[in-house]
């Protein structure tokens, strides 16, 4: 029974893999939604895009069904070129209209961050356009930080430069983040579900210390995962300035998000 067990989730592995690259190869099937973000006027000032999958039998995946076998593959590459080429058509239509000053978080794998291909990607996808590379801000994984620091540097610092700017996301997730703050260019921290809701004095006290670290570094902090009045309102009394999550909006279709910035006539 193992063997048979073993055999089917191979071989359900193969045409997984075998249908996103051809997924990727012809550049059908992917989906990108957008998160609103707002600050403490509950103004929308970004979005964070997240990818989904659109297979043709096992319905809308979410990355955490077919990621990993991008990166293993090397399929990461044309998928995430894929997705700054589309943010970057998104952003371009943005233009003249109250979506234009919005900034837009993409999140960025460990095999992205540490490549050589991601500096040319995001300057071919973004760098026609006026002001494209600053509205655009890539997202790492604080895991991935703390694992490949020193490899990530140089992309990030040439990207820095050219005025993208980096969120670390999941902050304080790590026990070891502390010492890793200044070590690279981030302007940004997110941070995670494991501080966001649990209220317990000791965890408060963690989060205190989160947030001054931030503050001292100058760096915007936005709490994720935000779903309720209260956790808004204690984030804020906690010193928090911007927030994301279900309370503000779901994950949404271009369509949506545009109708949801108009709805709140975006002042930034």
């Amino acid at each position: 029974m193992y063997d048979n067990a073993l055999h089917q989730i191979t071989r359900e592995r193969v045409a997984l893999e075998n249908d996103l690259r051809q997924a990727a190869q012809e550049k059908t099937g992917f989906e990108l939604l957008y998160q609103p973000k707002v600050d403490s006027h509950d103004t929308i000032v970004g979005a964070e895009v997240f990818l989904r999958w659109r297979h043709s039998h096992l319905g809308l995946l979410e990355p955490r069904k077919f990621l990993m076998i991008a990166e293993e593959t090397g399929l990461i590459e044309p998928i995430g070129a894929w997705v700054f080429e589309e943010v970057a058509k998104e952003m371009q239509g943005w233009k003249n209209t109250p979506l234009e000053p919005l900034h837009v978080s993409i999140n960025v794998g460990e095999k992205q961050i540490c490549s050589d291909y991601l500096v040319p990607q995001v300057c071919q996808a973004f760098g026609a356009f006026d002001e494209g590379l600053s509205r655009v801000r890539l997202d790492v994984k604080e895991a991935v930080f703390l694992k490949h620091g020193l490899a990530m540097e140089k992309n990030m610092q040439q990207l820095f430069a050219m005025g993208v700017r980096f969120s670390l996301d999941g902050y304080g997730d790590s026990v070891a983040f502390f010492r890793h703050l200044r070590t690279l260019p981030f302007d940004e921290v997110k941070v995670g579900r494991l501080l966001t809701e649990d209220t317990s004095e000791e965890m408060a006290l963690i989060l205190q210390t989160v947030l001054a670290l931030s503050h001292n570094a100058k760096m915007n902090i936005v709490a994720e995962q935000v779903e309720t009045p209260q956790q808004r309102e204690y984030l804020a009394k906690s010193g928090c300035k911007q927030f994301q999550g279900y309370l503000f909006g779901k994950p949404m279709n271009k369509v949506a998000f545009q109708a949801e910035v108009m709805a709140r006539q975006v002042l930034v």
